[in-house]
């Protein structure tokens, strides 16, 4: 393995030579470091929070000792402890952590997974007081500290797609409870634990061959699942959860060093070097995309600043007025859209420009009874260069005259006195000079002395 130390360790503040009899808690918290929301972290007090559930769970088992029977030779079931004493310690153990201390998983987690929050995958998101719970990637970690500190031979193992823990003891362990002074024996065992679901069990390995995910093939051939992990391997696996939660934030940097650490972690790992190639592979086509639209953009404004804005105003006048017009110029020439194009960008780009495409909700290029009448209507409209949107007072008089007759109308409304009214304002309209009103007054386009007719 390449000295890579010094530029692990401002990750994590541990050094590889240190990892073998690191609390697997202090690299998880480690490991969380930098991520969103674990700037105020206090790893003292989270670590000494586990120091006193400990505790708790020492007191809880030892008082329920007495169940264990020995002259009993029934042997324990998926779902019970019966004469191990190793699956009674494991069983009050859990039974204290999730009724007593409060470690569940995560309500909103169950049917809606997103494992990229860190207070969902690392132990801060159940140690918090105002924490919401942990999964199947956090709780099995506070399992194994708890164990751990209470001298279980607890470790964890990893399956597709779900972590848990397991008793591996080939030696037996001798327990010295401390308070009160007793010492207890517990026979070889090895067994698994769940406890990251509804309850406590205790599967065989079989069970974690099909879930929560079935194996492929080259899995099954490779065995890197149902191994007891050492720190090394835990550590690893930290890293890639944390990789993945700066991948879904968009830290490219970041994702891929947790990602490289890890492999050199665990070298023998392929799932972490397909990974690697994977999201490095995604950078290079963030990278490529951005570049494109950088283009686009700089091609857009290319177009812009050669296209006309507003009439009187310099071709290159990027003003707060040309620049809409000159956008939606460009938006009706893009690829994909064309004159007969009905989305709702073109509708907004036409009506800009102050091209009459029909009625609302009719295609651009219908030419029924409504659609007629509404671009009669709007030859005598907003004022040149002004635009269908325009908010001035002309425009506002001149939709109000020509487009709702009567008060309380409909836009298209084709009753006698609406009928009646817009003939009046289309004769006015024609008579003497295009921009004289009813009464024949001269109309300047900003002028307030806009001709309005009784009853507007």
């Amino acid at each position: 393995m390449p000295d890579d130390s010094k530029d692990f360790e401002p990750i994590t503040k541990l050094s590889l030579s240190s990892l073998d009899g690191c609390d697997v808690a202090l690299m998880n918290l480690r490991a969380a470091r930098g991520l969103k929301g674990t700037s105020s972290l206090d790893e003292g007090v989270l670590l000494a929070k586990l120091d006193e559930w400990a505790s708790r769970c020492n007191f809880e088992i030892w008082r329920h000792l007495y169940r264990i029977e020995r002259q009993i030779s029934q042997p324990p079931t998926e779902f019970s402890y019966r004469n191990s004493l190793g699956r009674l310690c494991c069983w009050y153990m859990l039974q204290v952590l999730q009724e007593d201390c409060g470690v569940a998983y995560h309500p909103d987690r169950k049917f809606n997974p997103d494992f990229c929050n860190p207070e969902d995958v690392f132990i801060h998101g159940i140690l918090n007081d105002d924490g919401k719970g942990g999964t199947c990637a956090s709780m099995p970690v506070v399992y194994v500290a708890v164990g751990q500190r209470l001298g279980l031979p607890v470790h964890l193992v990893q399956t597709r797609g779900h972590l848990f823990f397991r008793w591996d003891d080939p030696k037996g362990t001798l327990l010295d409870w401390g308070l009160p002074p007793v010492q207890i024996w517990i026979p070889p065992d090895r067994f698994n634990v769940e406890g990251s679901g509804e309850g406590i069990a205790f599967h065989p390995d079989a069970y974690y061959r099909d879930w929560p995910e079935k194996w492929t093939d080259a899995e099954i051939k490779h065995g890197i699942y149902l191994r007891t992990l050492n720190n090394k391997e835990i550590l690893a696996d930290f890293l890639i959860q944390r990789g993945e939660c700066f991948f879904d934030a968009h830290d490219w940097n970041n994702c891929l060093k947790s990602i490289y650490f890890a492999r050199q972690l665990a070298p023998d790992d392929p799932r972490y070097e397909w990974l690697h190639a994977q999201r490095t592979k995604q950078l290079h086509e963030w990278e490529e995309s951005n570049l494109r639209v950088i283009e686009q953009q700089q091609e857009n404004r290319r177009k812009l600043e050669s296209m006309p804005g507003v009439w009187g105003h310099s071709q290159n006048c990027c003003c707060h007025d040309c620049d809409p017009l000159k956008r939606a110029a460009l938006h009706l020439e893009e690829a994909g859209h064309g004159e007969n194009c009905g989305c709702w960008q073109c509708k907004d780009a036409r009506q800009t420009l102050g091209i009459v495409t029909g009625a609302p909700g009719h295609t651009p290029h219908c030419f029924c009874n409504e659609c007629d009448q509404y671009r009669e209507m709007a030859k005598f409209g907003p004022v040149p260069p002004h635009g269908m949107t325009c908010g001035c007072w002309e425009c506002s008089q001149t939709r109000s005259a020509n487009h709702t007759a009567r008060m309380g109308h409909s836009l298209n409304c084709l009753c006698g006195r609406c009928t009646q009214r817009r003939n009046q304002f289309k004769a006015a309209s024609k008579a003497g000079h295009p921009e004289h009103g009813r009464h024949g007054l001269a109309v300047s386009p900003h002028s307030r002395n806009f001709p309005r007719l009784p009853g507007t």
